[in-house]
């Protein structure tokens, strides 16, 4: 049975360690519940911007922009949406098996990984994983990575871009998803048949009106996925840390537990023993 001394100390221990469990619980929770409310404000600004480039289409030729034009590139890249931070439980796991099942990577000629917890996928040495992104952005530059990728695609430095991130379904629920960035897909087909508001009226160039739209819409269709990952990381924060606390509740129930239980034993062995020795 181990002293009195080392018994407190070992559940002192424990009860920190459950405290800042909690504190990280608490934290991540309300960052997911801020970033949930500022997906939801882009997501309906977003349906904003759809609604408008779908009455646009009945007098502009969408293939026509430079974002939806597959140049002469036929160098394709992939972008890894991860993290710097770790206590996410298999989060990122995931991911890799997701992008593992099907050889997902083969095609591709260069696959940049945003974030440091991206490195453990550095372990399939079948595959190049280029790092270089975190050298000159920090992990949450959504404008500059941004700028990067539409740089590349315009100056033809890339063909095709796809990101693959972690999608927010529910605080329990996250899925790997790969979305194809550019060149853009967009579904007007739906948008079209909806507009019964009339004609617009243009004050500039029709074209221009809508390569402007376009591009914002394309911006916030990025922030999108972007806030997707980082609510996908809050929430599975939130749940890892809450799971923690209560491995820890029940770790430090035990080890009380256990403790009184060889306390008692051993009173119990030298009451006897003290018993014994007055019947001699």
């Amino acid at each position: 049975m181990q002293s009195y001394l080392a018994f407190k100390n070992t559940k002192k221990g424990l009860q920190d360690v459950a405290n800042i469990v909690k504190v990280i619980e608490k934290v991540a929770a309300f960052d997911m519940r801020n970033l949930k409310q500022k997906l939801d404000i882009l997501d309906a600004y977003t349906m904003n911007l759809s609604l408008m480039l779908g009455r646009l289409i009945s007098f502009y030729t969408p293939s026509e922009s430079i974002f939806f034009k597959k140049n002469k590139s036929n160098y394709k890249v992939a972008l890894f949406v991860t993290s710097d931070k770790s206590l996410v439980g298999d989060l990122w796991h995931k991911m890799f098996l997701f992008l593992s099942e099907q050889n997902k990577f083969v095609n591709y000629n260069r696959i940049f990984v945003l974030g440091n917890k991206g490195v453990l996928f550095d372990s399939n040495k079948n595959l190049f994983f280029d790092f270089s992104l975190n050298n000159f952005l920090e992990v949450d530059d959504m404008d500059g990575l941004l700028n990067f990728l539409l740089k590349s695609f315009i100056n033809k430095s890339f063909g095709q871009v796809d990101i693959f991130y972690s999608h927010f379904i529910s605080v329990s629920k996250q899925i790997p998803k790969k979305v194809t960035f550019l060149p853009f897909g967009f579904d007007f087909s739906e948008l079209n048949k909806a507009d019964n508001l009339g004609w617009p009226i243009f004050e500039n160039r029709k074209n221009d009106i809508f390569n402007v739209l376009m591009e914002k819409y394309i911006k916030s269709f990025f922030y999108q996925i972007f806030l997707n990952s980082r609510l996908s990381e809050y929430s599975a924060r939130t749940l890892t840390a809450e799971r923690a606390n209560f491995q820890t509740k029940i770790i430090l129930q035990d080890m009380v537990r256990e403790y009184q239980k060889n306390r008692k034993k051993s009173i119990t062995e030298k009451q006897l023993e003290v018993f014994l020795s007055y019947k001699k």
